[in-house]
């Protein structure tokens, strides 16, 4: 796909998202998922070197170390696109009461997930210490870093040491020979204190708050797509789009 192609794209995704955003706040409100099946589908995204190199006119030759934060740039902006779409965590448009849960496995939580984009790469190197940059990098026009628009809170000096180890560590890389997807979590508690889910527990971690019983929290995250769509056996997991 040629740049303008992806530009004439990207304008009809701004419509759809839209026209996805009026349907997520009507469904909010009735409390009943309908979501426009059309325009909220998720945005298929291919972040390649080769487009990199175009939209930010750097050298055919350009170095991992120049593309390395352009595509950390990308990454963000889809996902601030995304927590913007959903209401920043303040849409709820799920009725737990209303869906079928697993009969053999009693319900810790409800996880909605939405997803936005699902992205893939080409000749693109393992993304490293992508949670290190968002918390000193900011949304165009924004005083809030990325961190601080998505996690709704200014990093502790604690979790800046965390997430400089972390950018070190291969398990928090994005292996960008695989599918991810940005994905909008919208988590319905029914008992915290038995849920042992690393990956659940961390995201409470990033919001530093404990939810209360019956109670919803949001995130967006940017997570391997097979994670979304190959849940493990007997998690209460809804895909919503």
């Amino acid at each position: 796909m040629s740049f303008t192609e992806r530009a004439i794209r990207g304008q009809q995704n701004v419509l759809d998202r839209s026209l996805c955003e009026q349907s997520i706040i009507a469904a909010s409100a009735n409390k009943v998922p309908d979501f426009n099946k059309d325009t909220c589908k998720p945005n298929r995204v291919n972040l390649t070197k080769d487009y990199i190199i175009k939209k930010y006119d750097l050298n055919d030759d350009a170095s991992n170390r120049e593309i390395d934060p352009l595509v950390k740039k990308e990454i963000a902006e889809l996902m601030f696109d995304c927590w913007k779409m959903v209401g920043e965590g303040e849409l709820h448009p799920y009725n737990p009461a209303e869906l079928r849960t697993n009969e053999f496995w009693p319900c810790l939580l409800y996880d909605y997930n939405f997803i936005c984009s699902i992205v893939s790469f080409e000749d693109i190197e393992p993304v490293k210490g992508f949670t290190l940059w968002t918390t000193n990098h900011r949304p165009p026009k924004s005083e809030e870093t990325y961190y601080e628009f998505f996690w709704k809170r200014t990093p502790t000096p604690e979790d800046i040491e965390d997430f400089e180890k972390n950018a070190t560590n291969p398990e928090y890389f994005f292996d960008t020979s695989k599918e991810y997807a940005v994905v909008w979590k919208d988590l319905y508690w029914v008992d915290f204190n038995r849920l042992t889910d690393f990956n659940i527990l961390n995201m409470i971690y990033s919001v530093n708050r404990i939810p209360r019983p019956e109670e919803f929290l949001s995130f967006v995250v940017f997570v391997p797509y097979s994670e979304i769509v190959q849940p493990d056996e007997g998690w209460c997991m809804f895909i919503m789009n």
